[in-house]
């Protein structure tokens, strides 16, 4: 769960892209097409802020890929166990 900085605070579910884009970079993975950004706004301090969004369609699919390769490992090592 997360809040945007945004909107009026309120918890969300999802996944926050700063999370994405660690996790990405982690595994040497590009953060396109998944983040997008969606604008850059001028907080009262002069900071500017970079708002991101996540490309749910795009993600889920690469998901899978990985529920899939998962899968295949678990499968494997439940057979060297028996």
């Amino acid at each position: 769960m997360y809040a945007r900085t945004d909107l009026e605070p309120q918890p969300r579910v999802g996944l926050r892209a700063q999370d994405v884009e660690a996790a990405l970079a982690t595994h040497s993975l590009p953060k396109t097409p998944f983040i997008n950004k969606l604008y850059q706004s001028i907080e009262k301090d002069g900071e500017i802020e970079e708002l991101f969004g996540l490309d749910y369609a795009r993600l889920s699919v690469c998901l899978l890929g990985a529920v899939k390769e998962l899968t295949n490992r678990i499968t494997l090592l439940e057979s060297i166990i028996q």
